[in-house]
């Protein structure tokens, strides 16, 4: 955990992300899939006032779902 008081921490805390946020979506398609879309991966993008913080993958198949 890094402390936001701590001198040695504040780099890591402020560096820049590796990958470009803003164009994280581009190319995304965007459709209702209603409650279960069915079988495939499905993409989840979690974001708080625009900035992505998280995304999650599902993997739906015949016998397994994995998150």
């Amino acid at each position: 955990m890094y402390d936001p008081e701590n001198p040695e921490d504040h780099e890591r805390i402020n560096r820049v992300a590796p990958i470009n946020f803003a164009s994280v979506d581009e190319g995304r398609e965007f459709k209702d899939e209603g409650v279960y879309p069915g079988k495939g991966s499905f993409h989840y993008y979690h974001r708080i006032d625009g900035k992505l913080v998280a995304m999650g993958v599902n993997d739906i198949t015949n016998s397994i779902l994995n998150a």
